[in-house]
């Protein structure tokens, strides 16, 4: 569902044929991806709330996380067969397998320059692709199941969250760890960073932490 921020409904988009895992929007705000379940990603007006556009996993594995590439023009899904897959908005089709975790893969992002994807997954680790080459870097910090991540506006930080109970501050190009926060006492299941890369806020079961960045 679309709500504005006084808390009224815009849209309640309906398609989907079993839960809802992620969603994304695009940079430009006109578009809205969810991945699902039911083993599709779909692609959604935001004006009209209408499907435009159905990705088939062809398989019979979940869609766990989804983003847009900062044109638009891409599509990065993680699945639970541990796979991050590239997809071509134009023709709904795969045209990339970015190798794959050990385990499921559960939340995925793009950097603002469109040059890397990131994924995180219930292998306890992110790893960094670099989209021409499909080489990938591994990042270690968590020591459960990594839930979700988002990266800064200006693709310099990224943050990642764990059933560890902690959230992890990354520099995006060196992979180093930065920051590790503590304070939630269970699982974080969600996760937003500032457009200036410079504050967080990270949910889980009833609680909210706002959080300064270094």
């Amino acid at each position: 569902r679309l709500y504005h921020v006084d808390g009224t409904l815009v849209h309640a988009f309906k398609g989907h044929t079993n839960s809802v895992w992620s969603v994304a929007v695009t940079p430009d705000g006109q578009h809205i991806i969810s991945g699902s379940f039911d083993r599709t990603a779909k692609v959604w007006s935001v004006k009209g709330g209408e499907p435009l556009l159905t990705l088939e996993q062809g398989d019979e594995y979940d869609v766990t996380g989804v983003a847009f590439s900062p044109d638009g023009h891409q599509l990065l899904t993680g699945d639970g067969e541990n796979r991050v897959k590239l997809w071509d908005t134009r023709t709904g089709e795969t045209h990339r397998v970015l190798g794959a975790h050990a385990e499921a893969v559960s939340a995925v992002g793009w950097s603002a320059d469109g040059k890397w994807v990131v994924s995180g997954g219930w292998d306890d680790v992110l790893k960094i692709w670099n989209t021409e080459t499909g080489q990938a870097r591994t990042l270690r910090g968590h020591t459960d199941d990594l839930s979700v991540l988002a990266l800064s506006a200006k693709g310099e930080r990224m943050v990642s969250a764990s059933d560890d109970r902690t959230v992890s501050v990354w520099d995006l190009r060196s992979g180093k760890l930065r920051q590790t926060l503590r304070g939630h006492t269970a699982a974080v299941i969600s996760l937003a960073i500032s457009p200036d890369g410079r504050r967080a806020v990270s949910g889980s079961k009833n609680e909210l932490k706002f959080w300064e960045l270094k």
